[in-house]
Order: structure tokens, then sequence, then C-alpha cells
């Protein structure tokens, strides 16, 4: 009841769609500034405060709580992002609606909301398997070099009474900035309950004497429970045996200390690889990993690399147990030649997946860029030759000529601004390289107004950058912090 109320008041209170083509019209007929001249930046703090009015009406379709952390998740990039309209779809009762977009050609994050319309199967810890890359890869205008379209998988919040998800999908570009985007979004699942545990274990809780072995039905042998039980920090498991079995392999059995009787059990897993020991391909490296992954599994058939596969879950005696077979043996350890890992990896999934398909495809509005010329510089690191320097309110991408080289100036950036204050430490996250030219691109932690960048560093060399070109750099005498 609150929440109906709350929409038809900021449907009351949020500007009327004639209101906002005024706005927009008026915005239109500002002049636009000159790159690298000073005066008011009129159009933008008005673009800036359209898109602001857009995000909040687009907003109303979720959530006040996920409202808030979609506008907390912009922050201070929430005037340069881009809202999107009428981009949803729904597959096995769940509706996928992309709410935000935010792209400078080279990166792109888009903010999209999950929901569940016909039950309760989402929660804080919902995945989604999100494939998203450029629709328009190629084209004249489109992206280049797109080298992956894998999305990160991040839920910003989870309102448990709207049973609606804030997800974010991202997605980097191995190439120049594209100057048109269309993205495609694909899901084929979505997985909630997805838990991840990184456990401390210390080889010295290993038993001394050899372990007893059990054969599953399956013929896959794992250790007997309960042989040398101990305490893990851990919220899903306990130790439950710990050493060499009978059939000479180190194995690592933890047993569930809560009710997987909701879990995938079969897309779950935990991983102890034990340790690294001598290569028997190469024993004159003496820390290559020698571990049960090692088996070729090329020709086999579906029972037969479930036999070799070294993680496997059952269930004993009304409990859960999942065991990790490593490649090591009592044999590498009496040789002294064994790296013992800290560490055990578990990835849970303690809801049933979702399956379906959830397909979108929209364009993607890019911040402007400005282009500095970058051959005055006289940029030359490890024979690599800064050409072409693109700035924008999200990042920098740099165009340079590698010589034939395989280097490329991904160093860390500086970038130094007109009121005195100065961004050090930009870590490159992308880089591209193909015969005599690589890119590499750097994402701001705040927003940067091109026009305001007096300077860059890459790495320890000082690029002064006035009137839309470079000047002569020089070397400083320490990075810049």
């Amino acid at each position: 009841m609150f929440d109906a109320r709350y929409r038809r008041e900021m449907d009351a209170a949020g500007p009327r769609p004639e209101q906002m083509e005024r706005l927009l019209s008026a915005i239109r007929t500002q002049p636009e500034r000159t790159p690298g001249r000073a005066g008011p930046v009129v159009r933008r703090v008005l673009v800036a405060a359209a898109v602001c009015a857009a995000l909040a009406l687009t907003a109303l379709a979720v959530s006040p709580t996920l409202r808030e952390a979609l506008v907390n998740a912009l922050g201070r990039f929430q005037p340069y992002s881009q809202t999107v309209e009428g981009m949803s779809v729904t597959d096995q009762g769940i509706q996928v609606t992309v709410l935000s977009a935010l792209s400078d050609g080279n990166t792109a994050q888009v903010y999209y909301e999950v929901r569940d319309l016909t039950g309760d199967r989402l929660d804080e810890f919902t995945d989604v398997r999100l494939e998203t890359g450029p629709a328009n890869w190629g084209e004249e205008d489109g992206p280049q070099f797109f080298a992956f379209g894998g999305g990160s998988y991040q839920c910003i919040r989870y309102d448990p009474e709207e049973k609606a998800a804030l997800m974010l999908g991202g997605l980097k570009g191995d190439g120049p900035a594209a100057e048109k985007l269309v993205l495609n979004m694909d899901i084929d699942q979505i997985q909630p309950g997805s838990r991840y545990e990184t456990i401390p274990i210390d080889h010295g809780w290993m038993a001394e004497e050899p372990l007893k072995n059990l054969t599953l039905e399956n013929g896959k042998v794992v250790l007997a429970p309960g042989q040398n039980p101990g305490a893990l920090e851990s919220e899903f498991f306990s130790l439950s045996s710990f050493g060499f079995g009978e059939d000479g392999v180190l194995h690592l059995l933890l047993k569930a200390k809560v009710d997987t009787s909701a879990w995938d059990l079969e897309a779950s897993e935990v991983r102890y690889h034990g340790g690294s020991s001598r290569s028997d391909t190469a024993p004159y490296y003496p820390r290559t990993a020698r571990y049960a992954q090692t088996t070729d599994y090329r020709g086999m058939s579906d029972e037969e690399i479930e036999l070799a596969s070294p993680e496997t879950s059952f269930a004993w005696n009304g409990e859960t147990y999942f065991d990790c077979r490593t490649g090591i043996t009592s044999a590498d350890v009496a040789e002294g030649d064994v790296d013992w890992d800290e560490d055990i990896f578990a990835g849970l999934n303690t809801r049933p997946i979702i399956h379906g398909e959830w397909h979108l495809t929209f364009p993607v509005e890019m911040v402007e860029q400005i282009r500095v010329d970058m051959t005055g510089s006289r940029t030359n690191i490890n024979q690599t030759t800064a050409e072409t320097l693109y700035l924008s309110v999200l990042g920098a991408s740099l165009e340079s000529d590698s010589h034939g080289t395989n280097n490329a100036l991904g160093y860390k950036l500086t970038v130094y601004l007109s009121d005195g204050r100065m961004l050090p430490g930009i870590s490159v996250d992308s880089t591209f390289h193909s015969g005599n030219y690589s890119v590499n691109h750097w994402t701001f932690p705040e927003p940067v107004e091109p026009e305001e960048v007096t300077a860059i560093a890459i790495g320890q060399w000082y690029v002064p950058i006035e009137d839309g070109a470079a000047a002569e750099g020089h070397w400083l005498d320490a990075l810049p912090e």
C-alpha cells in the first residue's frame, strides 16, 4: 500500500513528458563548449540534469530499495549514465529489465533488474550467467577489437519484498573506442544461492597413518568419513578425513554441516589440489603442478570422466560429503618436493538453478571523447611511441606504435587537473596489441571532465596537454602519489 502511494506521488512530482521535451529542446539550442577553452559548461550541466530526471522516472519501475541502490552504485557517474527504456524480457516467470548503461566505447556497465514474478526463488546471492557482446561487432563505426564478451555477475542489492535483485553486468574491449555500440545481453541461467568460501587448511592436520578408502556405487574411490575429524573456519563444512588413502593418493574429505537438500550438488564444487610437486614430464622444473586434473579426458565417456574427475560429492548415512583427490603421493612428500596449498575453495549452488532464455539487444549512448595528438610529447618508452590519447569523463585510451615489438604503454596513469588536483596510480584495465599497433585503456575512479586535464603521466613520463595537443614530456623523479 505504501509503495503504491509512493509511486503515485513520485509520478506526480516528476516532470511530465511535455516538460521533459521542452527541457531537452532548450538543451539542444545551447552552444557546445569548445575543447580547451574556458567558459561555463552550460550544456553539460543541463544534460546532466536531464539525465538525472530521466533516471528518476525510469527507476520508478523498480522498488525504492533498488532505486536507491542504483543511484548509490552510479555515484558521481550518474549524470553521465544512459537510461534504457522498454528493454524487458520474461521467461520461466523471471523478468529481466535493463535500467541504465554507461560506456565510453571501450568499457560498458549495464545495470539491470532480475525479478521473480511467480515465486520466491531469488536471494541476495543471485548470480547470472550473462554473455555480453557487441551486436555491431566489426561494423565501420562499431567495435573492432572486442576480444571477450563475458559479463560480471555482481548482485548490487536484493529486495526481498519485491523479490527483485539489482545486477551489474560489465564489458571491456581490447581496442580503439567504438563510435557506435549496440549490446547483446544473453542469459541462459540464473543462479540464486551462489555461495563462495575460501577455507584455510594446514597440511599438518593430515593423518600420519594411511586412511581407509570407500568405493562408491559408481566405482569412485574416496576417503571413508570420520577418520580424523576437525573444525574449519567455514560456514558450510567441517573436516571429516584428511590424509593418504589406501590408494596411495592424498585426499581431503569435508562434511557439510548445514542442510543440503535444496542444493544443486552437481553444480557445486570443492577444490583442494594439495600442492604442487615435481612433474613427470618436466623433472627439471621442480614446482610444476601435478594434480589429478592432469588426466587426459579426450575420448572418455561421461561416466569415465566422472570417475576420473578429482572432486566428488556423495551422501553417506544421511550426511553430505565432498571429497577432493589430489595428485600428491606419499613419495612426493618423502622427497620433500611439495609446495602445500593453504586454502580450500568452495563454489556452492545452495538453491536450484533457473534455466531459461533471456535475450536483449539495445543501443548504448557513449559519453563524449576528445582527441589529443601525442606526437609532440616524444613519448618513447620500451620502443613504443604514443600517438593518440582519447579522454572522456570515464577514462582514457592511448593508441601507440609498438614498432614490431610486443610492448605496450600499459603503465599506471596519473591525471593532472586544472584545479590543481591529480589522480595517481590508475591501473590499466585492458590492453590490445597487433603488429605495430597497441592500445591501452584506463578507467577513472571518478568523473573527469576531459577539458580540465592539463597533463598526464605514463608511469614516470610526464606529458603536458595544451589546446588539445601534447607538449614535449619529461621524466619525473618518482612515481606520483
